[in-house]
């Protein structure tokens, strides 16, 4: 654990740790210590075609392990140390209907939580959440995102809905015309990359452009990728631009408990552990 960390960020890490922990113990970790080798190699391979083939119990709980703890770390990063949370909500302190796209396990989700919860939001009250995402990953989150949010769901009186559907496909095109309308505000995290290499983004892009209410907000983040630059600048022509940066914002990763390491997640290979991830982000307003 870096000496330094503030004290939020602190908190939330050893938080996601513990529940990973307490999710993978006593399950199969060579399924998934395989299931992170296979991750790992999923995302390095240039031609994959949107997100990996989330196809067992076990590859879920691999991306619990080895990416979903690392980008809440990082989305908590940017809304408190960066201050972009106080940009995000702006003119919009009210009950929201939040839309997340490609929601996975929910690390947006956790990281928007705490921070509205040390802020003390009340106005955030009576909230809905909607995560989207092709995957069913309502099991893993029952392991990993329930604990970590179960609080502040109490706390803010939420409404928080799951929706399986892949907007990529004309289904799921027809799906997003209903749910857009209803966003107060809509997140995209790590999301139009993996439509890029679907060749699906316009597709979102038409859709949003097209049923977006007036002054709601598109927040597009990733890891800074040059085809996701180019594209939030794209779309950009289109919205009104409320907070985009073109730099890559490097946020340092702490390392996982001494559990993981020993059990999980290994330096040396395709076990080593994130250190850092490159943050880029757009925020719209239509």
């Amino acid at each position: 654990m870096l000496d330094d960390t503030p004290k939020d960020l602190k908190d939330l890490w050893n938080d996601l740790n513990t529940v990973v922990q307490e999710a993978c113990a006593g399950r199969d970790l060579d399924a998934i210590r395989n299931g992170i080798v296979q991750l790992r190699s999923d995302y390095k391979e240039r031609d994959l075609r949107g997100a990996p083939n989330f196809d067992s119990p076990e590859k879920m709980l691999a991306y619990a392990v080895a990416y979903h703890p690392a980008h809440s770390f990082a989305y908590l990063h940017l809304l408190s140390r960066r201050q972009f949370g106080r940009t995000l909500f702006s003119a919009m302190q009210r009950p929201l209907n939040v839309l997340v796209l490609g929601a996975g396990i929910g690390a947006e989700t956790v990281a928007m939580l705490r921070w509205l919860r040390a802020e003390n939001c009340v106005w955030f009250r009576g909230s809905q959440l909607t995560l989207v995402d092709r995957a069913p990953w309502e099991d893993t989150r029952t392991l990993i995102l329930d604990p970590m949010i179960r609080d502040s769901l109490q706390f803010f009186d939420l409404g928080i809905r799951p929706v399986l559907s892949d907007f990529s496909t004309p289904e799921g095109h027809e799906e997003l015309k209903k749910l857009v309308p209803e966003a107060d505000l809509i997140l995209a995290p790590s999301l139009v990359t993996e439509l890029i290499s679907e060749h699906s983004e316009e597709q979102l892009h038409v859709c949003l452009l097209s049923y977006m209410k007036p002054k709601s907000r598109l927040l597009l983040i990733d890891h800074g990728y040059a085809e996701f630059r180019h594209i939030a600048k794209q779309w950009s022509r289109d919205f009104t631009d409320v907070l985009s940066t073109t730099d890559q914002c490097k946020v340092v990763i702490n390392q996982p408990s001494d559990w993981i390491r020993r059990n999980l997640l290994v330096w040396g290979g395709p076990l080593t552990p994130v250190t850092s991830y490159h943050m880029t982000w757009c925020l719209l307003e239509r």
